[in-house]
């Protein structure tokens, strides 16, 4: 697992090394099934990313994601964003 902290902001990731991309890849992402839930001055963003390496050699990697945001001012600012992998997922659903 890696994990990054700054004030105000935390990233966890979750997948293997494995299920990652190495850092020399190109790699392009999408997201899917989006969704966007809203209580007061929080927002969660859940979705489905998929990652594809620009040369199609190593095949595409299924990851959810999702982000925690906060309003602060008038402006929305990503407070934490966690990255599973969809194998760690089925198995904690199973």
């Amino acid at each position: 697992m890696a994990s990054l902290q700054t004030e105000g902001l935390q990233l966890t990731d979750e997948r293997r090394n494995e299920e990652r991309f190495p850092s020399n890849v190109n790699v392009s992402r999408t997201l899917d099934r989006v969704s966007v839930q809203i209580a007061a001055d929080t927002a969660v963003l859940t979705a489905v990313m998929t990652e594809r390496s620009s040369d199609n050699v190593v095949p595409p990697r299924v990851s959810p994601v999702s982000q925690v945001l906060q309003l602060r001012g008038n402006q929305w600012r990503v407070s934490q964003v966690r990255l599973v992998s969809e194998a760690r997922l089925n198995q904690i659903f199973r």
